[in-house]
């Protein structure tokens, strides 16, 4: 049984309820981790895609603790968030339902090792989702975001507004809008440093777990959705192999407009990628013991360009 939760607000907020939809009966639940500076809600218009596409399937979206000044729950290190979540999303999924994890740029950090801890509880996902996102490189340095996080206040909104030129058509409520009042600002630039640093610190982790079991660490199929007017990786096509390290298969696909943030700029095509015909259960031991470890390759097999 999984142990409950530490006290105080919930991580998951479900989205389907806050919509107004209604899931089908013992359909699988899509648990979303934003990218740095999101929240919850902008995942609404994704909820609701995938109801209009036939796809009437739960969804849950996290807000990480100790972001803005409103929160009182403490920021926590990535192995305790780790932990949380899984035991979060262990407590809230039915367990004879699948989950689903998508990951949205940094918050395919913690979705990952999320999913890997669930994995080991017995709980393994049914497939991991990666959106506008490439693993970052293995070492302390290894990633723009964290030369990002270093940034004072202005330069972060500086970038948002660059971002927000390049691609006009993107989420209107991002970070980067001139009218925030300061407080909120602040909010904001505070909930991105958070984010990028845990992600990058769940990354070391995951990339630990899966050197060590392979595939069979998250022991799902990856699905990588990105679009190609995205700054952030439009220049690294084949850098998306990267996550076949993680899962027992890759699937990628582009769009050609959306920008970074897909949520809310092309939520048809993110309802797309979620599959609504599931497998049968993995295999679910009773304890993390007992996770067989079948041999396998050593990456998943690939079907992108």
């Amino acid at each position: 049984m999984s142990e409950a939760p530490r006290a105080g607000r919930p991580l998951l907020t479900d989205l389907t309820e806050a919509a107004g939809l209604t899931a089908a009966p013992e359909a699988a639940t899509v648990v979303c981790l934003p990218y740095a500076g999101g929240g919850a809600f902008g995942y609404v218009p994704f909820a609701r895609a995938l109801h209009e596409a036939g796809k009437p399937l739960r969804v849950l979206a996290a807000d990480l603790p100790g972001r803005d000044r409103d929160d009182g729950r403490p920021a926590v290190p990535a192995d305790r968030l780790t932990a949380d979540l899984a035991q979060e999303i262990a407590m809230a999924v039915p367990s004879d339902t699948d989950v689903v994890l998508l990951g949205h740029s940094s918050g395919t950090g913690p979705a990952l090792t999320a999913g890997m801890a669930l994995r080991a509880m017995g709980r393994p996902p049914a497939r991991f989702v990666a959106v506008a996102a490439l693993p970052p490189a293995p070492g302390p340095d290894g990633h723009p975001a964290r030369a990002a996080a270093a940034l004072t206040d202005a330069e972060l909104f500086a970038r948002f507004a660059a971002e927000a030129e390049t691609v006009p058509h993107a989420d209107a409520d991002r970070p980067g809008t001139d009218q925030l009042p300061p407080e909120e600002r602040a909010d904001i630039a505070r909930a991105f440093r958070y984010d990028v640093l845990t992600a990058l610190d769940c990354f070391a982790s995951a990339r630990h777990e899966a050197g060590r079991n392979g595939a069979a660490a998250l022991g799902c199929p990856v699905t990588v959705l990105l679009a190609a007017d995205d700054r952030s990786v439009a220049d690294r096509r084949r850098d998306t192999r990267q996550w076949a390290v993680f899962g027992t298969a890759l699937h990628v696909e582009w769009t050609a407009e959306g920008g970074h943030y897909l949520n809310t700029s092309r939520p048809r095509f993110l309802a797309s990628g979620i599959p609504y015909e599931y497998p049968e259960h993995p295999e679910r031991p009773e304890c993390p013991d007992a996770v067989p470890r079948p041999e396998e390759p050593g990456h998943a097999p690939y079907d992108g360009p």
